[in-house]
């Protein structure tokens, strides 16, 4: 994931106190972390500012080495591993301009968020920072003498938590709608999928029916029960899911070869029976089935079985 720096929000920094510009600095380093947290790294940050050499940066780097959370990411930025440097050179041929306290000042941080169509990223140091847009006008000179574009501009912005579920939640619809395949499903499961863990299996049996209307059926099904422990905070309820979905019978249970075929290896190792299950519509066959189980101790749900209906009685 890759966010420019709006560098004008670093500017307005002498307006507040220590205190407050280290809370400022506190607030957008749990921005970094909200998107660390989903997206598993560190989104990686492009921006004209040397952060490394930035006295507040530096000073705020060093009051955070006793709290490891933050320290992580300050030392990630500081240290270049996540801060890339934007070359002004490169959008020599263009600006946007920002109106703060209406004086017009140009923004290469919002001009290559324009041009590159990725989100600004920002210290809520102003009014105009808090907002989850940017509003200014994008100047470019042509070749000819009175070839110059000037249009109004709309920049996306990151400011506070509301701002990154919004955009989160946005590139998780681009991901989801843009998966036909099986290897693209596996790929992105964590990120489509927060609340479920996939056991190693099922990555076999996701493969064996590379059809894109069957994976399609497959992801919708999986969205329905995410999006169900999202809002219940990862805690599963039978009666509260609906959706059709059932425990195992008794036949099922006291069976032992039927009791073995539900019987599945979750990712920390340990063996388990899933025997809550729901269907999901398929070309490939008659019933689909998805077989999990709900861990509310842990607020989520592991996905054993993505297949065809498992047999109920003995052949």
């Amino acid at each position: 994931m890759d966010l420019i720096f709006n560098e004008q929000s670093l500017n307005n920094k002498m307006e507040f106190n220590d205190s407050e510009q280290w809370q400022l600095m506190i607030d957008f380093a749990e921005l970094l972390h909200v998107l660390w947290s989903a997206e598993k790294e560190l989104p990686t940050i492009f921006t004209d500012i040397d952060f490394y050499s930035n006295d507040l940066i530096n000073a705020l780097f060093n009051k955070s080495l006793k709290d490891k959370k933050y320290f992580r990411i300050f030392n990630a930025l500081l240290t270049n591993r996540k801060s890339k440097v934007i070359e002004a050179k490169d959008y020599a041929d263009a600006e946007v301009i920002v109106s703060v306290d209406n004086v017009p000042n140009s923004s290469l941080g919002c001009l290559v968020a324009h041009e590159e169509g990725v989100p600004t990223i920002s210290i809520r140091t102003h009014e105009i920072w808090k907002e989850e847009s940017i509003h200014g006008y994008y100047v470019k000179l042509g070749f000819g003498a009175d070839d110059l574009t000037n249009v109004d501009v709309i920049i996306d912005n990151i400011s506070e938590k509301s701002h990154t579920d919004k955009f989160l939640a946005t590139q998780k619809n681009e991901i989801f709608d843009s998966i036909f395949t099986c290897y693209d499903l596996w790929e992105n499961r964590e990120k489509l999928f927060p609340f479920l863990v996939f056991c190693e299996c099922t990555r076999s049996q996701i493969q064996e029916d590379d059809d894109k209307h069957h994976i399609r059926g497959v992801m919708n099904r999986l969205k329905i029960l995410n999006d169900y422990l999202e809002v219940n905070g990862g805690i599963y309820s039978k009666k509260g899911f609906g959706h059709k979905a059932r425990d195992e019978s008794d036949t099922v249970k006291n069976n032992k070869r039927l009791k073995e075929m539900r019987y599945f290896q979750k990712p920390c190792g340990k063996w388990d029976y899933f025997f809550d299950h729901f269907g999901f519509p398929t070309n490939l066959y008659s019933a689909g089935r998805i077989h999990f189980l709900p861990c509310n101790k842990e607020k989520l749900c592991y996905i054993g079985y993505i297949g065809r209906h498992l047999p109920t009685w003995d052949c």
